[in-house]
Parts: C-alpha cells; sequence; structure tokens
C-alpha cells in the first residue's frame, strides 16, 4: 500500500471488527527515502520495491491532511499505569499537564520507570 506525504486518520483492523480508536499515520520524505510513522512511534522507511507492508494493509484510511492533525483536541489525559514492588497495580489520570508533573513529581519512581534519573 503507496501512501503520498501527509497526514492520515486511519483505524486498524482488528479480529474482525475495526479498533474503535483513530491512529495518525504520517508519511514523509527525508533524504534517504520515505518514511511511515504511527502515532508517536519511531519512523521507519518504506521499501521502494515492495508493495506490501504487513503494519499497514490492515488499515482503513479516513481521511487524508497536508497539515499536521489534529488542529484541536479536547478531552485530553494522561494515564499512568504501573505496577510497585509487591505486583499491585495503579492508575493515575491527569487532565492536564500540570497534574502530570505533580505525578511525576510525587512519585519520583514513577518518573525513574519513564526512563529519568
Amino acid at each position: 500500500m503507496k501512501f503520498e506525504i501527509g497526514y492520515y486518520y486511519k483505524l486498524r483492523e482488528r479480529n474482525h471488527g475495526l479498533d474503535e480508536r483513530c491512529h495518525i499515520l504520517h508519511v514523509t520524505r527525508k533524504k534517504d527515502g520515505i518514511y511511515y510513522q504511527i502515532d508517536q512511534g519511531i519512523p521507519y522507511k518504506v521499501d521502494p520495491d515492495n508493495d506490501y507492508d504487513p503494519y499497514l494493509d490492515d488499515m482503513k484510511i479516513i481521511k487524508r491532511s497536508q497539515i499536521p492533525i489534529p488542529q484541536t483536541a479536547s478531552r485530553c489525559k494522561i494515564i499512568f499505569q504501573f505496577y510497585d514492588e509487591d505486583g499491585d497495580s495503579f492508575e493515575f489520570t491527569a487532565n492536564n499537564r500540570h497534574a502530570a508533573r505533580q505525578i511525576v513529581n510525587t512519585f519520583p519512581a514513577i518518573d525513574k520507570g519513564l526512563g529519568r534519573n
């Protein structure tokens, strides 16, 4: 499946149905070729000699845009899910960046678990 440079809303097919969440596919051109990036994932180079990409072939494209999408976002939240040393599960939700910063500052183990020292 070949895509033109731009941004796409897409749905991923899962278990004979569609994943309810939208994902963003960003197609960009760099000096050494064309790259695909899904959501915040790592960009990967497209093989120009191969039309089949198993990761992209199960996508249903909803719409295409030349400018970054989304332009606006509402009801954003960051969910911190983690396990402590006893294996107990915890989940904290932040509805803004100040709350996210407060969670990380209050619980240094979360900050360390995210890869910061």
